[in-house]
């Protein structure tokens, strides 16, 4: 036997070259550094392009099937940067008072805007995380589609249109851009009572609409996903 002591495996990068988190055992708590609240992780339900995806309840509580968890912890290592640009447009723009006003100024029974609970940092097992709590939600656009033949009746489309034209007014009216929209980006709700209304969700592209003229940048070309990327967004510009 070797003398040498091995050293932990480094933590897989995707494609895109971020870090992926290591996984997180179910029943960890987490400390929520804005609301002062504590929460528990619940199984993964997910892996994005820059992190993973946990189910999650109140510290208290303790479900006893995944499909119990109200929450969602988004959960990407501190090194990794879109889950701090979606924290940041959160935080200014998920506002309850904020979104109800639009609501009313509409005349909408409801938007889609996810509900956001709080963020934080969190060390576990000498990594540390950036993490993000919002409202658990359903399936997304892309898979019932799939589920559905690759068709949607004409009612469906036409309301989904509407509700996302609801939500990209509302983030246009705040001065940003979403810059990533997809079906999988469009989450149906799961609690009672919100079945038929579409979220738009994950903001890691976010950006500040600015009145300066339009100047490409490389950095940021191609940006997004890639079969949904305008040709400006190609080119390093943003979009809706």
């Amino acid at each position: 036997m070797s003398g040498r002591v091995k050293k932990p495996a480094a933590p897989k990068k995707k494609a895109n070259g971020y870090k992926m988190p290591s996984p997180i055992a179910t029943g960890e708590v987490i400390h929520d550094t804005i609301g002062k609240k504590k929460w528990r992780i619940g199984p993964s339900i997910g892996v994005g392009g820059f992190g993973e995806i946990y189910s999650a309840c109140d510290h208290e509580s303790s479900p006893k099937k995944g499909s119990n968890y109200p929450f969602v912890v988004k959960i990407e290592p501190h090194e990794n940067g879109p889950l701090f640009v979606e924290k940041h447009f959160y935080c200014r723009n998920a506002n309850k008072d904020d979104i109800a006003k639009f609501m009313k100024t509409k005349k909408l029974n409801s938007l889609g805007m996810p509900t956001y609970f709080g963020n934080g940092s969190h060390e576990y097992k000498g990594e540390k995380y950036r993490y993000l709590v919002l409202e658990r939600y359903g399936k997304d656009v892309w898979s019932l589609f799939k589920d559905c033949g690759r068709s949607f009746p004409s009612a469906t489309v036409f309301q989904l249109g509407l509700q996302m034209l609801d939500v990209l007014e509302y983030i246009h009216s705040r001065g940003y851009v979403h810059a990533d929209i997809k079906g999988a980006n469009i989450l149906m709700g799961l609690q009672k009572g919100t079945e038929n209304q579409a979220y738009l969700v994950d903001f890691g592209l976010a950006s500040r609409v600015t009145d300066k003229e339009f100047k490409p940048d490389p950095k940021c070309a191609h940006n997004g996903t890639i079969e949904y990327t305008s040709r400006d967004a190609h080119l390093g510009g943003d979009c809706i």
